[in-house]
Order: C-alpha cells, then sequence, then structure tokens
C-alpha cells in the first residue's frame, strides 16, 4: 500500500472516531457507560473534538524535548487566586500506559472532591480532560475561565499555568490524557508549598473518598 492511500485510511478511521466521540459525549446520562469510558480515553488520543477547539491527529502530533520545569512560584491566574482548596485528587487510576513509536501514550481516571482544585501548574506537552461525572472548571492564564459538565471535555495547552476546579455539588470524575516522550511528566507543579502533589497521576486511592 502506498504511503498517499494509507495516509487517506488513516484520516478516514480518524474521522470515524471523531464523529462516534462526538455522538457519546452527546448522549444522555443513562448511556455513559464503562464503554464510553474507554471510548473518550481512545479519542482524545486520536484527536477527538473537544467542547471549545479540536486536537491534533497522531500523525499531526510532534513531541519535542521540555525545557526545564519553571519555578515554584506562581499564586495566581490572571491576577486571582483560583477557587478551591489546592490539593491531590482523592483517586488516580491509570487506564492506559503504552509506548509506540518513541511515543508515550497516558490516560488516567481521576476523582476530585468537590471544592477542591489542582494546584497551579503547567503541561509542558498539553493535555486533555473529559468529564465523566460532576463539573470541573479550567482557568488559564490569558483565558476565560471553561466550564466543562458531564460528558464535556477541554483542552490544557502546554506551558501555561492553569488550575482546574471541582466546582459542583458532587465529585468530579474525569479521564486525563496526555502524550509525551517516554518517561517525562505529564504535568509541573508552579504553586509554592504544593510540590508533593506532582505524583498524583496513577498513584490509586490518595484519599477519603
Amino acid at each position: 500500500m502506498d504511503m498517499a492511500k494509507s495516509s487517506r485510511m488513516r484520516m478516514q478511521n480518524l474521522n470515524t472516531l471523531r464523529h462516534h466521540c462526538v455522538l457519546a459525549l452527546r448522549s444522555t446520562p443513562m448511556r455513559r457507560t464503562a464503554s464510553v469510558v474507554a471510548l473518550i480515553a481512545l479519542a482524545t488520543l486520536t484527536g477527538c473534538a473537544t467542547t471549545s477547539e479540536a486536537t491534533s491527529s497522531p500523525s499531526d502530533i510532534v513531541v519535542t524535548p521540555a525545557p526545564s520545569p519553571p519555578a515554584a512560584d506562581v499564586t495566581t491566574i490572571n491576577g486571582t487566586v483560583p477557587p478551591g482548596v489546592p490539593g491531590a485528587v482523592v483517586q488516580s487510576l491509570t487506564l492506559l500506559d503504552v509506548v509506540d513509536d518513541n511515543v508515550q501514550h497516558l490516560v488516567y481516571r481521576d476523582t476530585r472532591q468537590p471544592g477542591t482544585r489542582s494546584p497551579i501548574h503547567q503541561h509542558p506537552y498539553g493535555g486533555t480532560t473529559c468529564v465523566l461525572s460532576g463539573q470541573m472548571t479550567l482557568f488559564v492564564q490569558g483565558k476565560e475561565p471553561q466550564v466543562a459538565d458531564e460528558g464535556e471535555c477541554y483542552w490544557m495547552p502546554p506551558g501555561v499555568s492553569m488550575a482546574g476546579a471541582s466546582t459542583g455539588d458532587d465529585y468530579a470524575v474525569m479521564v486525563d490524557t496526555f502524550v509525551v516522550p517516554p518517561g517525562q511528566p505529564v504535568w509541573w507543579v508552579v504553586e509554592p508549598g504544593q510540590e508533593a502533589v506532582a505524583d498524583e497521576f496513577g498513584n490509586g486511592d490518595q484519599g477519603h473518598m
């Protein structure tokens, strides 16, 4: 099979996956089962459109070496301390951790207590969050806050300070997806006093629900 034909088939498969992802995210809560969790995780890895903007397909991903971690001295987003108590999620489960073509694909199922937020942090390579239940609000430097309810996603741009807060009445359950060079961090905590939270991803139960 020549390269052009292979590329066309790949894009057709990606477009089909995007279509099914959108249908899943628009479905009723009764239909959002465990299979939808897997679909969201797979779709975010392969370029599923989020609620605000499209992510790249794998063929467009260029994973370059990250710069050195910034100093942990950021205390505000857009001049204001983000709402909520900073700290780790209460649970983080690894759904996928695979290296392919010298690129590491990581998917986590994370649960955050209402009224809490992530410490201010940066993602050196960006990432995607899809909310399965509850509500998350993303505060990003230079942008308006973005609210994601059940079945919605948001993109976390690389190299920008941000914080994600559980702003609903119930626990927020989400799928976080990252594509990084093998062994590289998915995030850096830049809020002083919160550095210990940096290893929360994939560490199982970390608190009481």
